[in-house]
């Protein structure tokens, strides 16, 4: 969605469409989904809108995530970013070029990521101050899975 956060302004590199009336994640149960913790799931079915939606835990708080292969990074709306505040260093302020124009954002370092069985640390964010209808899940998590396959409707993580 957006490039890399170095305090310069960034270009968008993909828009994502309106994600905001999601409201449940769709989860591929390959067994009980009771019997598996929603950010353990590795299998994952496309949404109506064409888009994948995973939950992490974001510090020991789960947050909705669509998943977001051209994303240098992680974005965090401002509530998800105030949810899992504990354990989140913030950092510098930032512009980056977007598909609706310039928008401010800042950085913040998060603890811990917990997605698909895996608990990745020290992860770099970034928070949007407006217009972010759900939290982005970039390259800097996805790339520390062992793998990410989308093939036709279906994600998988692992």
């Amino acid at each position: 969605w957006f490039g890399a956060a170095n305090g310069q302004s960034q270009n968008a590199s993909a828009y994502f469409g309106s994600a905001a009336n999601r409201s449940t994640i769709d989860g591929v149960a390959d067994t009980p989904a009771a019997s598996i913790k929603s950010h353990d799931r590795r299998e994952f079915n496309q949404a109506d809108d064409g888009l994948f939606y995973v939950e992490a835990l974001v510090n020991g708080t789960p947050i909705r995530f669509v998943v977001d292969t051209g994303a240098t990074m992680v974005v965090l709306t401002a509530d998800d970013a105030a949810a899992v505040s504990k354990g989140a260093r913030s950092g510098a302020s930032i512009k980056v070029q977007t598909v609706s124009g310039t928008t401010a954002m800042r950085t913040v370092m998060l603890r811990e990521v917990a997605i698909a069985g895996r608990t990745v640390k020290n992860i770099d964010a970034a928070v949007m101050s407006n217009d972010l209808p759900v939290s982005l899940l970039g390259q800097n998590v996805l790339s520390q899975l062992d793998s990410v396959t989308m093939k036709g409707s279906r994600l998988q993580l692992n």
